[in-house]
């Protein structure tokens, strides 16, 4: 309050001095109040609105964090996953059964369900009873690895 006593004082010997009459001195000095009174009112929103923001970063940060942190268990099992799917096809081509039976994938699926989501897990699912094109083994399976990339992305 006195900080405001000293400002209005030295405001009306300058106010006084520059040729302005008493009234308008008690106006300018009301219409300051008044300017006053609005930004003490607006403080607290503008405070709330960089609150929220700085909450969303922070939120957005660690969703991220997540996401770096489970890479690496992310990928080994999409991997191990990938080298059970193409283990099945035809004994001709070198696979080891003929596809892919509930008992093989249902532990696939339980992990996925906790690492990815339930997305993944369906999709996982979805492989029981087909067996893997065995024409090129090296080359990744993009149909199968499609649904992870939302997982395995860095670019959002």
């Amino acid at each position: 309050m006195t900080k405001f006593y000293i400002f209005g004082n030295s405001l009306k010997y300058l106010i006084l001095n520059l040729g302005f009459k008493k009234s308008n001195y008690q106006r300018i000095m009301e219409s300051l109040k008044d300017l006053i009174s609005i930004l003490s009112a607006s403080l607290a929103p503008i405070v709330a609105i960089f609150g929220i923001l700085y909450t969303k970063k922070n939120f957005d940060l660690s969703r991220r964090k997540r996401k770096d942190e489970l890479f690496d268990r992310r990928y080994k099992f999409l991997k191990d996953f990938e080298k059970l799917w193409k283990s099945t096809g035809s004994e001709s081509k070198g696979a080891t059964r003929m596809s892919l039976e509930w008992d093989e994938i249902e532990p696939f699926a339980q992990e996925a369900y906790f690492l990815f989501g339930k997305d993944i897990a369906d999709h996982i699912r979805s492989y029981q009873g087909k067996s893997f094109d065995q024409n090129l083994p090296w080359v990744p399976d993009s149909e199968l690895a499609k649904p992870f990339h939302k997982y395995l992305c860095f670019e959002n």
